[in-house]
């Protein structure tokens, strides 16, 4: 099964894997239960019930049963569709331990959430709810048994704890699981999946940025992730003055339309708030707006590569908040762009002494405006191949297959990430 790409529900039974499928007589696995409901159960109601089942119970002795009425049911019912995205990455080897388990789950917690919240059409909120479904039934298993561990569950686990768990999910929507990914493929009746994000479409980017801003900000230090979808971050701050600092964020976002940018930025506001709220203080985080970065003209462009924008819109949001460690109370100003396949995220933390709530968030919107001009963002890969082309051109910020070297000026600083081809 291609792991990565957008599969609608019928297209899911070609090749689910292990005992699901295997054992006779599919249509009359029925798990018997203790007592028979009072009124008749509908099948929706019952898929929830198992699915909740299998999160606390995934080694009952009806666990096989009810996986086979579960999986027949969703890929049969015309009411629901599940959209199939690796969103933990435990679906590119049919051979791992609980791949089966891992599948089934995260499509039956998808659609347990959309039938207890129908109004609820945002695939971000489905996937999610697919995700925390499988990390609920991992944690039976793992507390029964060492020799049910995944270490490629470890990530997510992390990023539930830290709340950056929909963050990834947005992510992912965006980039391995987008429409332009996969759903355009399957429905077509293509056979090969396309190529993964990183290490496939993404093979070498170069983000070049400048160590001074033109309003006074000076590079201090750059931290890269050990994760390479989090990428790096750069922190910025005035020479002599530690009342307030800068830190920049590059991480690879793929091609995204319109739809899937606001998706993003709503979830890096989300995440404020979850990470946020024991430390809030003063009126509340703010609702996103929107403002534009215009950029330069006159830029050449490289033949067959989409023209550069005029302007980038951003988004902000602003809070306050005190410092855990020293006490002190700061202003907060969230700034979030993508340009040229990155996603471009800015902090800025103020004294509350020095500024203004307002202040800050105009020198952020400022330093913005100041910085996203001078950064070079280039990147080679499968993003430079006919196949991936945009209307015959390629993505802006994607030079082609082949690596290259870019310049680096004096007052300017490289970083360069490398994505090796997945395993």
């Amino acid at each position: 099964m291609a792991a990565n790409a957008w599969l609608h529900r019928l297209a899911l039974g070609i090749a689910l894997p292990l005992a699901l499928l295997t054992a006779p007589a599919l249509q009359a696995a029925e798990p018997k239960t203790a007592a028979a409901p009072a009124q008749a159960e509908t099948d929706a109601a019952k898929a929830v019930r198992y699915t909740r089942a299998l999160e606390s119970r995934p080694l009952a002795d009806n666990a096989l049963e009810m996986r086979r009425w579960l999986l027949r049911w969703i890929l049969e019912t015309p009411d629901h569709t599940v959209l199939v995205c690796d969103i933990l990455d435990t679906l590119d080897d049919e051979d791992a331990p609980l791949y089966g388990e891992l599948l089934v789950q995260m499509m039956g917690g998808n659609v347990a959430w959309q039938i207890e919240h129908p109004q609820d059409t945002d695939e971000v909120s489905h996937q999610l709810a697919g995700a925390r479904s499988v990390l609920k039934m991992y944690a039976v298993y793992l507390g029964n048994d060492p020799k049910w561990k995944v270490p490629k569950l470890d990530p997510a686990i992390e990023r539930e704890r830290n709340g950056t768990l929909r963050e990834h999910v947005v992510q992912k929507l965006a980039g391995d699981c987008s429409e332009e990914s996969g759903r355009e493929k399957v429905a077509l009746g293509e056979q090969s999946p396309p190529p993964p994000f990183l290490g496939g479409f993404l093979r070498e980017s170069h983000v070049v940025y400048p160590l001074k801003v033109p309003t006074g900000w000076v590079m201090q230090n750059e931290h890269r992730y050990d994760e390479l979808e989090s990428g790096a971050s750069v922190r910025f701050q005035r020479e002599g003055d530690a009342s307030g600092w800068m830190d920049v964020y590059f991480y690879p976002i793929g091609a995204i339309n319109t739809q899937d940018l606001d998706r993003l930025a709503k979830a890096e506001r989300e995440q404020l708030v979850t990470v946020w709220k024991d430390a809030a203080t003063g009126a509340p985080l703010s609702a996103l707006d929107t403002f534009s970065v215009p950029l330069k003209g006159g830029v050449s462009i490289p033949a067959g590569q989409q023209s550069r924008p005029e302007a980038i819109t951003a988004y902000a949001a602003d809070f306050t908040y005190k410092h855990r460690n020293n006490g002190r109370r700061y202003h907060s100003v969230l700034v979030f762009m993508v340009d040229r396949l990155y996603a471009i995220k800015l902090r800025y933390s103020a004294d509350t002494d020095k500024l203004s709530r307002k202040q800050a968030r105009k020198e952020a919107e400022s330093f913005a405006r100041s910085l996203l001009p001078e950064v070079d963002i280039i990147s080679t890969g499968k993003c430079g191949s006919p196949a991936m082309a945009i209307n015959g051109q390629m993505a802006d910020g994607c030079v082609g297959e082949d690596p290259i070297q870019p310049v680096v000026l004096q007052g300017r600083r490289e970083l360069r990430f490398e994505y090796p081809v997945p395993r």
